[in-house]
């Protein structure tokens, strides 16, 4: 972010302040306000007086400024010139001493050098051009010949490809009208297909014409344009026909053209042909003897020449001409291997001869060069000798100069640090002085801003519980604000904020019972399962990557599964037993899946997870023969994998069938026909199975019981957790759902349920749980309950600090939202979207780019936002995997991010709100809507106006500037 002004940073910073430095003793007492008011006009006195010396001590080091800058120039300019001349007298020293003659001597032993390289370069040009002449004389009489012969070769070849055509003719025109014929035939089918389409147009426009027809007394308009119309198509139909008939005329003319012409060619090669037979029969009547037969043969042969002669003579060209050209390309290539080795000694020569003369040039250069360097350092060694004594002399004075202008320059230089050092501590003193203010009016406004000036009031029961509580403890607490009220109601229901309107309309709404109907409504919202289908993804650890082996088909079964319980609102006991006793494939029956998502899939691990998941309790801490007996319900769980890629059936497998070798499920669609045909165990087997034992188990209370060989274990399990008497089933999701809503359990942690960890208000708890039993599991029930109770509206602002009101609930806890909830803010707000992408090259795992982060359903699909701010792992189904504090790196992302400044840049949503207002306190007022959920302060639309004053950045900036430090307050970034 680029920098801010410093009025809007304190805007940010006042309601920091407020959040991490709020005194209970400021809300617990409201008569103290005359108190406050002389605090904070003591407050304000103080911060004009340090405010007006910081001035005054800024103001001093200008001056101070001023004469450090031109002592240190002028000390600069008097070094610079000591330098120079030290410089001028070192060189001078040394040129009229040793080193200057030493360099002199060396100079000439330089040029001799040079003088020697020139007499051998100018001796060597000679040679090299007499050997280039020689090699031209030697090559000239080969070239000439050479280039005689490839000239005869190439107009051999030339005349041997003409024989060639000549003698094949006819075989040519013959391939050329086939070809033309050919295409001339494309041409009839394209009139046909244009026949064919015109004629298409011939029914519909009839048709037409005889509705037309039928309605001519009431249209003869319409009558006389259809009429027109056929006739137009008729025309066509005669245009396109007659296209055709004149294109098959041609075609046809075509092909027997080339007809014609392929006989021709056909008639040649059979004339060669005959030849070819009558030759060979010639030769074979030779081998015999036989004179008779070797009369007949020659005759034929003689006859088969004759009727060939013409095509004879033109092949015997033909053959002779490329004989031709063969020899004389053989000539050629004989002229080229006499004269190439004199070729490349010519090219050797003339390399040799352009080098003798680049060496000669160089060496010309060189020595001249030599000459140069050897007059200039003879005249500096003759001046030297005459001005190296006054040259150290002025050094010695130049020096002498800078000297007290670098003490001066260092003594302002310590003057100006004194002073800025004095400006700094006043500024600072300034600064706290003005934090103190802030603190002060933050503390003043902040009630006003979060809490409701009626007294909380008892709704149900669970506020009579709690209530008697907090008056044991002298604890009176305070009722949150509407602006409160309806965006805390907003993230715990649906994980959204509200738009700029329904906060608005909330907000001025006087019914007395807008915040009951304002929960019903949105629990009915499709918005409510998205959310909440995240809480118990988490929870259920719906993942398709490692740890858990799910797999992103399955993933997205289990998720819709537990999006559409909560949708319908399923019995939390139909849920817990649906979990606990489906069988089928993976990505059919989405439950199963939990069976899956845990790392090891042991009876005892399994077992594990059923007791943190629908119980609140760690296994581990249970005694061995207690984690055993609940692992023998889980000891005939079968994985069987099927014929598609990575589906596996889970089921009942008493038999421990998936031990046999090559026994793999049949992948089908119908989950029943699936399941029986996985229990079916093979029929030619080694040995035969065993028969099935009663199993024993023990349940978590203890009890034990002999489980039937013809009973799944696990429906055995879900009868007795299910139960209305179960010491941990009810009570654990109780505790989990108010944790959720309320920011901590009854019991804390809600995943660690046991005798030693007891509730902090066990009534309530007792309530919470019978309560749901009486509604038959009902979770939204449960949900209205706590929502609609006064203890849930209570304001974020403790009235005491003590744990003891933290553990009963005396405020509703500040905690950051998630992460998925903080980034779909932030697009809904600026109108713009995330990427989220999976490491896992398997299907469902595009994410839709108007996706919420909230309906994402696989915890693999990530971004860096959301591993960032400490989205859950879901690879332990605990609570404490999800992390709700803000952090350094937290804040630090909000502030410096260019992805949130690009959001909030170049959003179009955050654009359309700064466009609808007409006036400053217009858009201030939309802004705090859409992004706090409530109308400005007097004093937030002062700080606005101060920074829009100070001309910092204008315009659409301004408000720009304004979005990124309300989404960076902690009343954006916390739930409260």
């Amino acid at each position: 972010m680029k920098t801010i002004a410093v009025p809007l940073v304190k805007l940010t910073l006042a309601f920091f302040l407020f959040v991490s430095g709020w005194s209970p003793g400021a809300a617990e007492d409201n008569s103290n306000g005359e108190a406050e008011t002389t605090a904070a006009s003591r407050a304000a006195a103080e911060y004009e007086s340090a405010e007006e010396a910081a001035r005054e001590a800024e103001a001093a080091l200008g001056p101070l400024r001023q004469a450090m800058q031109e002592a240190d120039a002028a000390y600069a300019q008097a070094s610079r010139e000591a330098r120079t001349k030290r410089r001028q007298a070192t060189e001078a020293q040394d040129l009229a001493g040793e080193p200057g003659q030493a360099d002199l001597e060396r100079a000439e032993a330089n040029l001799a050098n040079r003088i020697e390289a020139l007499s051998e370069a100018r001796e060597a040009k000679p040679r090299a051009e007499e050997a280039l002449a020689e090699a031209r004389s030697a090559a000239l009489p080969l070239q000439q010949a050479y280039d005689a012969a490839e000239r005869a070769a190439q107009e051999a070849a030339v005349a041997a490809r003409a024989a060639e055509d000549a003698a094949n003719q006819r075989a040519r025109e013959a391939e050329r009208a086939t070809a033309r014929a050919a295409a001339l035939r494309g041409a009839v089918r394209v009139a046909e297909a244009a026949l064919a389409r015109v004629r298409q147009l011939e029914p519909p426009a009839k048709a037409r014409a005889d509705r037309a027809a039928q309605t001519a007394e009431d249209a003869p308009r319409q009558k006389q344009a259809a009429e027109e119309a056929l006739a137009d198509v008729r025309k066509q139909i005669a245009a396109a026909t007659a296209g055709r008939q004149a294109a098959e005329e041609v075609a046809q003319t075509a092909e027997e053209a080339a007809e014609e012409k392929r006989q021709a060619a056909a008639e040649d090669a059979a004339k060669r042909q005959a030849v070819a037979t009558a030759r060979e029969a010639l030769a074979k009547a030779r081998e015999s003897e036989d004179e008779d037969e070797v009369a007949a043969a020659k005759e034929a042969y003689n006859q088969a020449r004759e009727a060939a002669q013409e095509l004879l003579e033109l092949d015997e060209a033909a053959r002779q001409a490329a004989d031709e050209a063969a020899a004389k390309r053989e000539a050629a290539d004989e002229a080229w291997e006499a004269l190439e080795p004199l070729q490349r000694q010519l090219e050797d020569a003339a390399i040799a001869a352009n080098t003798a003369e680049r060496d000669l040039t160089r060496a010309e250069n060189l020595k001249n060069a030599a000459e140069t360097e050897r007059e200039n350092l003879q005249q500096r060694i003759a001046e030297a000798k005459t001005t190296h004594v006054a040259d150290e002399q002025a050094a010695e004075e130049a020096e002498a100069a800078a000297a007290p202008l670098r003490e001066k320059a260092e003594e302002a230089r310590a003057a100006f640090r004194a002073a800025r050092s004095d400006a700094q501590e006043k500024r600072a003193l300034a600064q706290q002085a003005r934090i103190t203010q802030h603190r002060l009016a933050a503390a003043q406004q902040a009630p006003q801003v979060k809490e409701s000036s009626d007294p909380p009031k008892p709704a149900n029961r669970i506020d009579e519980i709690v209530f008697a509580r907090l008056d044991s403890l002298g604890i009176q607490p305070a009722l949150c604000s509407d602006a409160t009220f309806v965006r805390r109601a907003y993230l715990d229901v649906t994980g959204k904020l509200p738009t700029a309107e329904k906060a608005r309309t909330f907000i001025q709404d006087a019914n007395p019972n807008k915040r009951a109907e304002l929960i019903d409504r949105l629990l009915d919202q499709y918005a409510h399962a998205d959310y909440w289908s995240m809480r118990w993804s988490d929870v259920l650890r719906i993942k398709a990557e490692f740890p858990v082996t799910v797999w992103p088909n399955a993933a997205q079964a289990y998720h819709r599964w537990v999006w559409e319980s909560i949708a319908q609102n399923k019995p939390y006991d139909q849920f817990a037993r649906e979990l606990l006793t489906s069988s089928g494939s993976n990505y059919r029956v989405g439950p199963v899946n939990f069976y899956r998502a845990i790392q090891e899939i042991s009876p005892e691990d399994i077992a594990g997870a059923v007791a943190l998941t629908l119980m609140g309790s760690r296994i581990h801490a249970w005694p061995d023969e207690r984690r055993g007996g609940m692992a023998t319900f889980f000891s005939q769980v079968g994985y069987k994998p099927t014929s598609e890629w990575k589906e596996e059936i889970v089921f009942w497998d008493p038999y421990n069938s998936v031990a046999l070798p090559g026994n793999v499920a049949p992948g089908v669609d119908a989950v029943a026909e699936s399941v029986t045909m996985t229990n079916q165990i093979p029929g030619a087997l080694a040995e035969p199975l065993s028969p099935n034992e009663p199993l024993e188990a023990v349940f978590p209370d203890g009890d034990p019981i002999t489980i039937p060989p013809d009973r799944d274990p696990r429906e055995v399990f879900a009868d007795w957790l299910i139960d209305a008497e179960n010491p941990w089933f009810a009570k654990a999701v109780v505790n989990r759902i108010w944790a959720w809503i309320m920011g901590r359990g009854i019991i804390e942690e809600p995943d660690d349920i046991r005798d030693d960890n007891p509730p902090s208000n066990p009534e309530l708890l007792a309530y919470l749980e019978q309560e749901l039993i009486d509604s038959g599991y009902d979770l939204r029930h449960l949900k209205r309950l706590i929502f609609t109770s006064t203890t849930y509206q209570l304001s974020s602002l403790p009235s005491s600090e003590t744990p003891e009101a933290a553990a009963n609930f005396a405020s509703y806890p500040m905690r950051r939202v998630e992460a998925e909830v903080l980034i779909d803010a932030v697009n809904r707000i600026t109108g713009s979207t995330d990427l989220y992408t999976s490491a896992v090259p398997e299907p469902f795992t595009y994410i839709p780019s108007e996706m919420p982060a909230v309906a994402l359903a696989d915890g693999s699909v990530t971004s860096s936002f959301l591993t960032l701010f400490g989205r859950s792992a879901r690879a332990t189904g605990m609570q404490a995997e999800r992390v709700s504090e803000l952090a350094p790196p937290h804040w630090l992302h909000m502030l410096n991010s260019t992805t949130i400044q690009e959001k909030l840049a170049n959003g179009p949503g955050l654009a359309a709100i700064i466009a609808a207002g007409d006036n400053h306190e217009e858009v201030a007022e939309r802004l705090y809507l859409t992004i706090l959920s409530r109308f400005p302060t007097e004093t937030d639309l002062q700080a606005v106006e101060e920074y829009a004053q100070t001309g910092a950045v204008e315009g659409r900036e301004m408000w720009i500037d304004l979005a990124w430090a309300l989404i960076n307050s902690p009343e954006f970034l916390l739930r409260h």
